[in-house]
């Protein structure tokens, strides 16, 4: 039985220079971390961990709907998110962990959030037999091994899968599309 981990993180950032934002790596925390569970290519369950930031940035609500009244009502402290999100690994035990723009930054961005926030604390972090990012599988299928990196609703539309586009940026969705996206390019071979 193939189990898959959909992940997708929100960040507390937004200062952008010439389209892209810019990330510290070793310092930025996010302040969402969304998931999907599915074996077998089957839909189990899907969860949100939100994460406690009192110096959340003003056009953070905008972008993402996400408050700093919603993130001190529903969010937890970090240290809890990180046993969470380590507990979600322990539990599920995923064969694959698949994102979109997966290798270059959810994955970046949440290891380094561990490895600060449980700092001193004895821990291994997540072992994953293999990482797979959609971005750059969808990138190989539509422009070739030297092609531009597609957004998510962009190769979505390329699998001629359904796009909604008024849900865009909510992580769960975000999390749904990612694995059609996923499972149709392994279905083509990508």
């Amino acid at each position: 039985m193939k189990t898959v981990l959909v992940c997708n993180i929100k960040m507390n950032n937004d200062s952008w220079s010439d389209g892209r934002p810019k990330f510290d790596f070793f310092k930025d925390d996010p302040i969402q971390i969304a998931f999907g569970i599915y074996r077998n290519r089957r839909f189990v369950r899907e969860g949100e961990i939100f994460l406690k930031t009192p110096d959340l940035r003003p056009a953070i609500a905008t972008i993402t709907g996400i408050s700093r009244q919603f993130l001190e009502e529903r969010g937890v402290e970090h240290v809890e998110a990180a046993h969470r999100w380590k507990d979600i690994f322990r539990f599920e035990s995923p064969d694959v962990v698949v994102g979109h723009n997966l290798v270059a930054f959810d994955w970046v961005i949440l290891t380094n959030w561990l490895l600060r926030t449980l700092a001193g604390e004895s821990f291994i972090l997540p072992v994953v037999p293999a990482l797979s990012d959609t971005m750059k599988r969808g990138s190989l299928m539509i422009y070739g091994p030297n092609g531009k990196w597609p957004k998510l609703k962009d190769l979505a539309r390329e699998l001629k899968i359904e796009v909604d586009e008024t849900k865009l940026h909510n992580a769960l969705y975000d999390i749904d599309l990612c694995a059609q996206c996923h499972f149709a390019l392994e279905d083509r071979g990508f």
